[in-house]
């Protein structure tokens, strides 16, 4: 079981005040700062690290001061392993890495703060996190683990009558089981894992001027990358892989999304009428909804947000409408 997609090192230069729009995560973010202020509506500023629990909704976020951090995109899996309670407590929420681990919590932060380099920083946070999993208490249902592996392996692109009847389980014990303890229902994180691979083709979209990327296609520095269109069969799962910079080690890794049918159409022949069939929605007027209530804004305006921005600090609120400013980052993931 991966227990995150991505972990980043990052330092940000903030003039003044900065207003962000964030997408709905298709996992559960948490924030290490040591320094800069995030203030969040509803819950007031965050001085330090910080969990932001599952949520289908877009987000605003208020950064003042010159940040640095760690930043972990927890999968949900990994999110309810590590912070040890059901992920439906903390849905739609965000508290503090104090709230969530006491001293422990603490002592992570000012660890952080105390060392110099990005590697140890990183190596730190590795091995907190490793140990909190291993330490989590007792295991998950089987039907939690294998109904989210297996909406993974489908690209999001499986509905729960299907997976009821793959894994043999009943539609209500299903349901049930997946939004205790991963915070949304089964149909909710498929339809997030599908937005998150769409909106990395189209922060890829530096491939052409005005054209989307097609599927498949890396994302830019500092943005995570999309899992290839699942139109192929599914990768088996494969031997357990030892601890490397940046890499969870642990039991064998879960089998990954489906392998692409070929490669991607190039990003001027793919269009958004293209790129909305390739990723199984009904049309392009599906995808440009699914970009509103799930991202806040349009797929170009997306696209061009992404250009600038290089770090997602996502956060589960939303509110009214705000101008995205992306600041000075540098950032460096594994």
């Amino acid at each position: 079981m991966a227990l995150w997609t991505r972990l980043v090192d990052y330092a940000e230069r903030i003039d003044g005040e900065l207003h962000r729009r964030e997408a709905a995560p298709a996992g559960v973010p948490l924030i290490l700062a040591w320094s800069g202020t995030v203030a969040l509506p509803g819950e007031g500023a965050f001085r330090a690290g910080f969990v932001a629990g599952p949520t289908d909704r877009f987000s605003d976020t208020l950064c003042s001061g010159d940040s640095a951090g760690v930043q972990v995109d927890l999968t949900w899996l990994g999110a309810r392993a590590v912070l040890g309670l059901p992920l439906v407590e903390l849905r739609h929420r965000a508290v503090t890495v104090e709230d969530v681990w006491g001293p422990h919590g603490r002592r992570l932060m000012e660890r952080l703060a105390e060392t110099p380099t990005a590697d140890d920083r990183r190596r730190i946070v590795e091995t907190f996190l490793l140990g909190r999993a291993q330490s989590g208490g007792a295991a998950l249902p089987d039907v939690v683990t294998h109904t989210a592996v297996l909406i993974e392996r489908h690209g999001g692109r499986i509905g729960v009558a299907a997976l009821a009847d793959e894994l043999g389980y009943g539609r209500q014990h299903l349901h049930r089981e997946v939004t205790r303890h991963l915070g949304l229902p089964p149909r909710t994180l498929g339809r997030l894992i599908r937005f998150r691979s769409v909106l990395a083709a189209v922060r890829a979209a530096s491939t052409g001027p005005g054209q989307p990327a097609g599927p498949g296609q890396p994302a830019g520095p500092g943005q995570p990358a999309g899992p290839a269109r699942p139109a192929g069969p599914a990768r088996p799962a494969g031997p357990a892989r030892p601890a490397g910079p940046g890499q969870p080690a642990g039991p064998a890794q879960a089998a990954g999304p489906a392998r692409p049918a070929g490669p991607a159409r190039p990003a001027e022949a793919t269009g958004w009428a293209g790129l909305a069939a390739d990723y199984g929605y009904y049309d392009q007027a599906h995808l440009y909804r699914e970009f509103r209530d799930l991202a806040g804004m349009t797929p170009r305006e997306a696209r061009a947000i992404s250009s600038t921005a290089d770090l997602a600090v996502v956060v589960p609120h939303k509110v009214g409408r705000t101008t995205p400013n992306p600041g000075t980052i540098t950032a460096r993931s594994t």
